[in-house]
């Protein structure tokens, strides 16, 4: 019986074997292994070295790669970019050349990495410098005309510049370069930090911590300068059936250049010369000069024609009448801290609304309020913008003027007058003297029934209103003294 089972032992392994690589070719058949690029490049990691250790050519190191796997089929239709993780180690290198692999992990245990390009990159270590720098703030252009920058500031100021010694020596200063575009505000920025050697070459192979730093250019305007609100001065009324639904001045705000005395009666805008709109059945388009007090002019720019910039572009929208209403509204300035008064120039503008008829016939003035918000701002001169608070249902057109000149003053406080009170003497006794008429004696007796009455003359040294007199209460008596406005008492004395 033995005898037969193992002289068909190989037989049942063969029967076995073969079994199974069927198996096997018809699992393959049935999901194929397929060798292919994975279809991103995959982001390296990089583990940087030892603190002492500075990479020379870090920024020629890969960001990522290019990874060839092998999988069965349904792997491949489940693999994502979260299941391969790519990355140089140098934390176990010293300093020198090296050729670094690039390791290549998957977290999917039925692929298999063929093959990763680059598989290795060259890296140089160097010992690490470092060194503190300044940061120095350039300004490549200027502000608009009839403004000033003043010197610019960096936060942070200074700036560790890292690297080889032979880099970190070569660099002489930490440069950051910020454009102001011909602006007429304060300018701030966050600047890319550039380090530079002496001859304001860019020095590579350095490192800046931090790399960026915000840049503040402070702008002001020069004197005997001031910007202004432009006002359109539409003269007419468009034709029957249209109306005005839009007014808009281009540029809407100009500066003015002129004695301190001229300027100073500028109260915060200035009008176009008149614009016809009389009997306008479409949109009226008209460059106008402005109405220039006597002794000022406009500052133009340099890139302008001169006619132009002393005139502005006024555009008059005039539609088919749909429902529109020209309301003037007083400012409302909110967020005015208590020690400051404030000022508008000018004080009132022009709201243009459109919407249905019923609802604009039916507005009061206090159903809009033109909102200029000055919360967290200090004594001084603010262009704003107000906020016009209007009902639903109607649309703000247009607002004439478009900004305001809000200034807040200081309120000048009083000195205080200290006020002392008089102190009565609390040891004095007031000096008067009474005569009676008739002389009222003490022999009175409790027994008696008859009223006495008797009119006393009372005189001191005190007024009446500092010291009260009250005359000696005889005992069974009892006293009523009135006093007058000639200081006479009257006393009266009853007895039981």
């Amino acid at each position: 019986m033995s005898k037969r089972f193992f002289s068909q032992l190989g037989t049942l392994l063969l029967a076995f074997g073969m079994a199974f690589l069927v198996w096997v070719a018809a699992i393959r058949e049935a999901d194929p292994i397929i060798t292919q690029n994975f279809n991103q490049r995959v982001p390296v990691k990089i583990i940087p070295p030892r603190n002492t250790l500075f990479v020379v050519n870090q920024d020629s190191l890969p960001s990522d790669v290019q990874v060839t796997l092998r999988a069965p089929q349904s792997v491949w239709q489940n693999l994502t970019l979260s299941r391969i993780r790519a990355t140089i180690d140098l934390s176990g290198y010293d300093a020198g050349l090296f050729d670094v692999p690039v390791q290549v992990e998957l977290l999917e245990k039925q692929a298999v990495v063929e093959t990763v390009v680059p598989s290795e990159v060259g890296v140089e270590l160097e010992p690490l410098a470092e060194k503190t720098l300044p940061v120095t703030a350039d300004v490549l252009d200027a502000p608009a005309q009839g403004y000033f920058n003043r010197s610019p500031t960096a936060s942070p100021d200074n700036v560790i510049v890292k690297g080889s010694a032979a880099a970190v020596e070569q660099v002489a200063t930490v440069l950051a370069q910020i454009s102001i575009d011909n602006s007429k505000e304060t300018v701030k920025k966050v600047v890319k930090l550039s380090p530079r050697d002496s001859n304001g070459n860019i020095v590579l192979d350095v490192t800046l911590d931090p790399a960026e730093s915000l840049i503040t250019v402070p702008i002001e305007q020069r004197f005997g300068y001031r910007d202004v609100s432009v006002k359109a001065n539409v003269q007419g009324q468009p034709a029957s059936g249209y109306w005005v639904s839009s007014i808009s001045v281009d540029p809407a705000t100009v500066t003015l250049v002129g004695g301190p005395s001229v300027l100073k009666d500028v109260a915060g805008f200035i009008e176009t010369s008149p614009v016809d709109i009389s009997g306008a059945t479409a949109d009226v388009i008209k460059r106008v000069p402005l109405d220039l007090p006597p002794g000022a002019s406009v500052v133009v720019d340099g890139n302008a024609e001169v006619e132009t910039g002393r005139s502005v572009l006024v555009t008059v929208g005039v539609s088919a009448l749909t429902g529109g209403r020209t309301m003037q509204v007083g400012l409302t300035v909110q967020g005015v801290r208590q020690d400051l008064a404030w000022s508008a120039a000018p004080n009132t503008v022009e709201i243009i609304l459109s919407g249905p008829l019923p609802i604009l016939q039916s507005l009061k003035p206090d159903d809009i309020t033109a909102i200029v918000d000055v919360f967290g701002l200090g004594a001084g001169v603010y262009r704003l913008q107000p906020e016009i608070v209007h009902p639903d249902g109607v649309v703000v057109s247009s607002l004439l003027p478009d900004t305001i000149e809000i200034t807040l003053s200081q309120i000048a406080r009083p000195t205080p007058t200290p006020t002392v009170a008089p102190t009565p003497s609390a040891t004095g006794t007031p000096s008067f003297s009474i005569t009676p008429t008739p002389v009222i004696t003490a022999t009175l007796t409790p027994s008696l029934t008859d009223t006495i009455s008797s009119t006393l003359r009372i005189t001191g040294t005190t007024g009446l209103a500092q010291m009260p007199v009250s005359p000696v209460a005889t005992p069974g008596f009892t006293t009523t003294v009135t006093a007058t406005a000639t200081s006479t008492v009257t006393a009266t004395q009853t007895t039981e």
